[in-house]
């Protein structure tokens, strides 16, 4: 399948770091280090962006015989929380490989001294900004 020029234009700068752009997901998952799945919201499965659960799970689901064409040390990541049969298997998801449930643990901790940080900065420019 032949990339459309806008997606072209756009593929460049990833390219331009070294990682590549690749269309087809069973020759994307091939002999990689890592398998990062797609959180996919239900309302929008509902908004018709998607024909139905079945054709996304058929066509991008994470499935073992999927995460099989990875690396065998590959990681499995999912932002969580997942939708066990319409974006991964429970069987990857709970798998030797996934470190889900270490990813979702740590964004938490992440978000919450992001949030702190962002809360500090923003009342130091307040008090800087009065003083000026």
């Amino acid at each position: 399948m032949k990339s459309s020029p806008s997606v072209q234009k756009h593929c460049c700068p990833i390219r331009e770091l070294g990682a590549s752009v690749e269309h087809n997901l069973e020759k994307a998952l091939q002999n990689a280090d890592v398998v990062i799945g797609l959180r996919l919201q239900k309302e929008r499965m509902r908004s018709a962006l998607l024909s139905s659960e079945d054709e996304y799970y058929r066509s991008y689901g994470l499935t073992q015989a999927r995460v099989a064409l990875a690396k065998p040390d590959a990681i499995v990541m999912h932002p969580g929380p997942t939708n066990r049969g319409v974006e991964i298997e429970s069987s990857v998801a709970d798998g030797p490989q996934s470190i889900i449930l270490e990813q979702v643990t740590g964004g938490i901790a992440t978000r919450m001294a992001i949030m702190s940080i962002a809360m500090g900065n923003v009342e130091k420019s307040l008090v800087s900004s009065r003083t000026s």
